[in-house]
């Protein structure tokens, strides 16, 4: 944290000397050290990085084939993601992007988060430059320091929020398409086209259809600029490229896997009329959790913005984009029946301009009314300071985190323990976590003696942990116990929130 605050009063002091791109490298310095400290718990998280974490080990072993039960020793539901063989409950390329780091430094917590903390940093960055060329470097300056500190964000990286480094890197993916989208425009150079075709298409890659929200923000910035005929033919340009970079996956894994590609395509398409997993809510659920995310004065910068914006005032053409890259999320999943928080924060750098817009327009407000005044500087003070609190929070810095748990450091323990071989292994409360930290096959319960027996004949070797309830019929010739009494079977649980 000190380094932190220290790189802010760094940026502070560069930007005062008039060297914003010092001032901005200490920003993104900044952001990337919150998030390393955010990331650094040497354990997996619950929801749902453990389950990114496995099917990244995995792959490792087969790029091509994603698996969560590697070596399924029963039998499966290949419909529920929880629990089975061929994962393919998201696309491969945040996880391929952790099999790659972690087959390069090994497979640990921390190798599994490096890429998703690489590309946190350099978003950052984009809001800057993004900020910069619409409406000025302090405003670019300020919103990537409201990037920095968006306690939302500084988690994903880390594992820490549901999606976690699948949200992580679709964001950098669209904002990558909507950087470049900002310096074709500024630039017309027209190979940055294929550069946006291709960010649209990893963002795909990488969480479905939300990555095409960079064709909408295009849109926005090149409209009356260009003649339709001309808008149309690049279109349809960056269109190729970014089938060329999602399509050959879809094919392949409706080629290789039918059965589970279509469950999940069919599972996501039910996102949009039913709340899945009983995650619904009202349309007004995003608008209503904004001040959650984004400070309890959001609606205050958001509004005076759009009202701007449509009153087609001096900046409405620089503001079209913005505007376009915040309602286009928004109203898509308001309108769908599953919510979730995270499903919105593709617009998070777009929120963050606007909040560095208002607050800049602020301040450079002369109100004669000294409660007026009053008025202004509180809001120049909180517009800051309570997302700034909402990121502290999100850090979790009170005594009670234990960055390394037992349950963490008994799972690492057990291949000491059990030895090598085929193993199937029993009664843990972590079976997810114990496959990304063991070699073997792991369940939460206990298996029946007929399937105890089927497994012995397949090869596997069959290990309950007993921790005093492993009942007598499974005490036979081949079941191999590992005593467990004494030690605690879950002491994680505080860590998971």
């Amino acid at each position: 944290m000190g380094a932190a605050a220290l790189l802010c009063g760094l940026a502070l002091a560069a930007y005062r000397r008039g060297e914003p791109r010092t001032a901005a490298a200490a920003i993104v310095a900044a952001g990337v050290v919150l998030r390393l400290f955010a990331g650094a718990d040497l354990f997996l998280h619950t929801w749902d990085e453990r389950y990114h974490a496995l099917v990244a080990k995995n792959l490792i072993g087969h790029p091509l084939v994603p698996t969560l039960y590697d070596d399924p020793a029963l039998p499966y539901d290949y419909r529920d993601w929880h629990a089975t063989h061929v994962w393919l409950h998201k696309p491969p390329l945040a996880m391929w992007l952790m099999a790659g780091s972690m087959a390069l430094l090994g497979v640990d917590e921390l190798a599994l988060r490096l890429p998703s903390l690489v590309l946190a940093g350099l978003a950052i960055f984009f809001t800057y430059v993004i900020g910069s060329h619409l409406f000025g470097r302090r405003v670019g300056l300020l919103g990537a320091a409201f990037h920095a500190i968006h306690g939302y964000l500084l988690q994903l990286p880390g594992g820490r929020v549901p999606v976690d480094h699948i949200d992580n890197d679709l964001i950098f993916f669209v904002e990558l398409g909507v950087l470049l989208s900002v310096l074709y425009v500024r630039s017309g150079r027209r190979w940055l086209l294929a550069g946006i075709g291709a960010a649209a298409g990893l963002a795909v890659l990488t969480k479905w259809l939300p990555g095409l929200i960079v064709y909408p923000v295009w849109l926005a910035l090149v409209w009356g600029r260009e003649r339709p005929r001309a808008i149309a033919g690049k279109l349809a340009a960056m269109a190729l490229v970014t089938a060329a970079a999602a399509l050959p996956w879809q094919l392949y894994v409706h080629h290789a896997f039918p059965r589970e590609a279509a469950w999940e395509a069919a599972y996501n398409v039910r996102h949009l009329s039913e709340p899945i997993e009983g995650l619904g809510g009202s349309p007004l659920f995003y608008l209503l959790h904004m001040p959650r995310y984004f400070g309890e004065l959001i609606w205050l910068a958001v509004g005076a913005f759009l009202a701007a914006w449509v009153s087609g005032r001096g900046e409405a053409e620089r503001m079209r984009p913005i505007g376009v890259w915040l309602a286009v999320p928004y109203l898509v999943f308001s309108l769908a029946a599953t919510k979730m928080g995270a499903y919105v924060m593709t617009a998070a750098p777009a929120v963050f301009v606007i909040e560095a817009w208002f607050w800049i327009r602020l301040a450079e407000w002369r109100p004669g009314a000294a409660w007026l005044r009053g008025l202004r500087w509180a809001g120049l003070v909180l517009l800051v300071a309570l997302p700034l609190r909402y990121g502290l929070e999100r850090l979790k810095l009170g005594r009670d985190w234990d960055r390394n748990p037992p349950w963490a450091r008994e799972l690492r323990e057990l291949p000491g323990r059990i030895g090598s071989g085929r193993v199937a292994l029993f009664n843990l409360d972590r079976p997810i976590e114990a496959m990304f930290y063991t070699p073997y096959t792991a369940y939460s319960g206990l298996p029946t003696p007929a399937e105890a027996r089927a497994m012995l004949r397949a090869g596997f070797r069959v290990v309950l942990l007993d921790h005093g309830d492993v009942p007598d019929r499974l005490r036979f010739p081949g079941v191999e116990l590992i005593d467990n009494r004494g030690r605690p079977r879950d002491l994680g649980a505080l860590n998971d929130h």
